[in-house]
């Protein structure tokens, strides 16, 4: 069984593994490190990661991304309407007040919660793993925003138990990133504490984190964050100055036509990183629309001047993660600047300004959360940091002032529960349901809506158990038989290159590895000729796991 870390950006997911010699990052079917966040319905069948970024500009109504933002939230969220704005499915609202994404698959309208097209993205990336590492994966830890509300990291919890694996924890990105950073480093200071500061400018949020190492110890010291601000706001700048340009000279509408915007939207985070390291950039795309050929050209310094705005906002998280870590700028050893809005250098300048030195731009943000996760996942010691926490009123029996004192417990995964509370000196218990010995209920809103969600997830998990008892030992043979195939033909080549070694040795030493060559052929034989007699219906007698602890007995 393998341990794995997930992160689940809002454009890319990365999957990390820690092997015996380091920590990999798993490559996809295509051979890329990161994997798109969509998932594509087509008439016949589902697409996702890279082969449903390819579908999705084919068949934009009923491709879903950037599900991150939508998990969890509202429908009425003024937050959530202003980013489907610029998403080309169709949305409605859920009995709940959530969401739900209405699609056409298979001939049918269809309507998914988020949380279940991220447990179809869990699923995907859960094969990958397990193509790569050659095992079931089933254990992990998930990458999430520091910023996540309660019902969010409940969904993620809910999505990644769809797909059938068991969340050790939900891990903060700014903890992971800050793990992934010192783990392996032995250059800290052995006098005092070596402060660090974090700036993760993703697609779509920014989170801030100050630091402290020292030798074999990481204090998160603070954290801020601004949830609607990332590398996709900087997009949308360029997106509106293109826009108007076209439709003045062009005289096109974009903002009519859904492929037209998805088409220019590439195109301008495209262009957003040529102007990175180059001081102006052209911008040509072929028939955007009503087969007219477009072509437009900026210079760095209006992008900047057109992101003014953006750039002071960067700066308001920065500021207040130095004011909750109550040390000085002065105190800061190094400044690390990760993710995709790194790569604009009015940023940098920007973060120059404020820390007075420049920063260090570390590798992809979310190769540094998926690292830091599975970290976490085969290390489960990190303690986090817990300020303070807004509980909603409770509510008593009568209309008098009450004294309530209520427990709350946080878990691993950041998720608030009551434990109990106690009311004028009268004791209630969760366990209880809240009730005391009179028979009084305290009404707690989070605590009814959390026993429903409970006794909805033990029936869903009832029904997965059910069907996993008559699927899993199926795909559990049919998994193996490929790499049974493999093995058996690693072990014979093994065969082959020691008898043709052995030719070169002393005779009594040539005839002792012939002898062992010769019986572990023979065992092969065997029980090959006995597991083609049995029915594809039943376990194998001959295991990919027997062969290779075959070939490691011929080897020693």
């Amino acid at each position: 069984m393998s341990v794995v870390g997930f992160d689940i950006g809002n454009d890319n997911c990365v999957i990390d593994v820690v092997k015996q010699r380091g920590i990999d990052v798993l490559l996809n079917d295509e051979s890329n490190r990161e994997t798109p966040a969509v998932v594509c319905f087509g008439e016949k069948q589902r697409f996702f990661g890279s082969s449903g970024a390819s579908s999705a500009m084919m068949n934009p109504r009923s491709s879903v991304t950037q599900v991150k933002r939508l998990i969890g939230r509202r429908l009425k969220d003024s937050e959530v309407q202003t980013d489907l704005k610029t998403l080309p499915f169709e949305t409605s609202e859920a009995k709940d007040g959530g969401i739900l994404v209405n699609l056409k698959y298979l001939g049918e309208t269809h309507s998914f919660a988020p949380v279940q097209i991220l447990a179809i993205l869990f699923s995907h990336l859960k094969d990958v793993a397990e193509k790569n590492l050659e095992m079931p994966v089933v254990d992990c830890v998930i990458g999430i925003p520091s910023y996540f509300t309660d019902l969010q990291r409940r969904a993620y919890l809910d999505a990644a138990k769809i797909a059938g694996l068991k969340p050790l924890r939900l891990m903060h990105d700014c903890a992971a990133t800050a793990l992934s950073y010192g783990i392996y480093k032995t250059d800290f200071s052995s006098t005092g504490p070596t402060y660090v500061a974090f700036i993760d400018i993703g697609h779509c949020d920014t989170q801030v984190s100050i630091v402290s190492f020292e030798v074999g110890h990481m204090r998160i010291m603070s954290h801020a964050f601004e949830s609607n601000l990332g590398g996709k706001e900087f997009d949308e700048v360029l997106f509106g100055y293109f826009a108007a340009q076209f439709k003045e000279r062009y005289n096109i509408n974009v903002n009519s036509n859904i492929r037209a915007c998805i088409r220019l939207r590439a195109a301008c985070e495209k262009l957003k990183k040529v102007l990175s390291a180059n001081s102006e950039a052209p911008l040509n795309i072929e028939c955007l629309m009503d087969e007219k050929d477009v072509k437009g050209f900026i210079k760095r310094e209006e992008f900047e001047r057109l992101s003014s705005g953006l750039l002071e906002r960067v700066g308001i998280p920065c500021k207040k993660a130095l004011v909750d870590a109550a040390i000085s700028v002065g105190s800061i050893h190094s400044v690390e600047l990760v993710g995709s809005g790194s790569r604009i250098p009015a940023i940098a300048k920007l973060i120059t300004s404020l820390f007075g030195r420049e920063p260090s731009r570390t590798l992809n943000a979310s190769e540094c959360v998926a690292r830091g996760c599975a970290l976490q996942c085969a290390m489960l010691s990190l303690v986090f940091r817990v300020k303070e926490y807004d509980i909603d009123p409770l509510q008593g029996s009568s209309n008098d002032k009450a004294r309530v004192k209520v427990k709350v417990q946080l878990n691993l995964h950041g998720i608030i529960a009551i434990e109990s509370a106690t009311v004028n000196n009268v004791h209630f218990h969760a366990a209880d349901g809240l009730r005391d010995r009179g028979n009084r209920r305290i009404n707690i809103p989070d605590k009814i809506l959390e026993q429903a969600k409970e006794k909805k997830n033990a029936l869903e998990s009832y029904v997965y158990e059910m069907r996993n008892k008559l699927v899993d030992p199926i795909e559990k043979r049919f998994k193996d038989e490929e790499a049974r195939e493999y093995a058996t033909r690693e072990f014979l080549n093994s065969i082959a290159e020691f008898r043709a070694s052995s030719e070169s040795l002393p005779n009594e030493d040539r005839e002792l590895m012939m002898n062992e060559c010769h019986k572990a052929e023979q065992w092969l034989i065997a029980v090959t000729q006995q597991q083609e007699s049995m029915h594809k219906d039943t376990d194998p007698v001959l295991w990919s796991r027997d062969v290779k602890s075959q070939a490691e007995n011929l080897i020693s």
